[in-house]
């Protein structure tokens, strides 16, 4: 080692300039590197946030939405916000194991209307958000769900900015359990009333085209119909 830095100080006294011109050299290659990599390092991201949400909904709104979760009633709905200052795109949300399912609501959505079920948000701006229905897929429920949510950031078209994280979501999901009273007469009268718009009897349009069990909308079937009914 000693021997090496003699060589160094043998090669600087007998031709400096050529060191001189090695170390201007080395301050430009870092001088380009931190021109190129400050501007993508302090570059614009996305920050995907969530918290627990709630919406109001019209009874027969509250009948789509009970038939597009599997004739559940959502009992536990996410609000994710990209509180960054990049663009998300291709944002969704998935279960890491069996305990839950997810369904994701489109971001254009109005809840008084209606409810659009989306695979992925094409593109979440800064300060936008969207919800995700967390479904139970047993009757026991779960303190903690786990859940996935994945983008991607830009440019997309390189297909290197996927990004991903799992979270365990703070709060508890309900196991499963059979629609009550109410909830079955609500879904009874959107199909009933769907069926004899497009012509078909109810029970065939229930059973044959929406692929529904009669029991499990059956009022007179509910475990709370005496506690309704008195």
């Amino acid at each position: 080692m000693i021997d090496f830095f003699k060589w160094i100080a043998w090669s600087m006294s007998n031709d400096p300039a050529s060191w001189v011109s090695a170390i201007c050299a080395i301050i430009a290659c870092l001088a380009a590197f931190l021109t190129v990599w400050w501007p993508w390092h302090t570059r614009p991201a996305p920050d995907l946030q969530f918290e627990r949400s709630a919406f109001s909904v019209e009874r027969e709104t509250m009948a789509h939405l009970i038939m597009s979760c599997n004739l559940q009633r959502p009992r536990l709905i996410v609000r994710w916000r990209n509180d960054g200052d990049g663009t998300a795109y291709a944002v969704a949300v998935e279960g890491t194991s069996d305990t839950c399912e997810i369904r994701m609501i489109s971001p254009n959505t109005n809840s008084k209307i209606g409810f659009d079920f989306v695979e992925r948000v094409g593109r979440l701006e800064s300060g936008e958000h969207f919800e995700a229905i967390i479904l139970p897929t047993s009757k026991v429920g779960t303190h903690r769900p786990s859940v996935r949510i994945s983008w991607k950031e830009s440019p997309t078209r390189l297909n290197v900015g996927h990004k991903s994280k799992q979270v365990e979501m703070p709060y508890r999901l309900p196991g499963k359990h059979p629609l009550g009273y109410q909830e079955r007469i609500l879904v009874r009268h959107i199909v009933s009333q769907t069926a004899k718009e497009h012509g078909y009897p109810f029970e065939t349009f229930a059973q044959e085209m929406l692929g529904l069990n009669l029991n499990d909308i059956d009022p007179m079937q509910a475990d709370d119909i005496e506690t309704c009914q008195n």
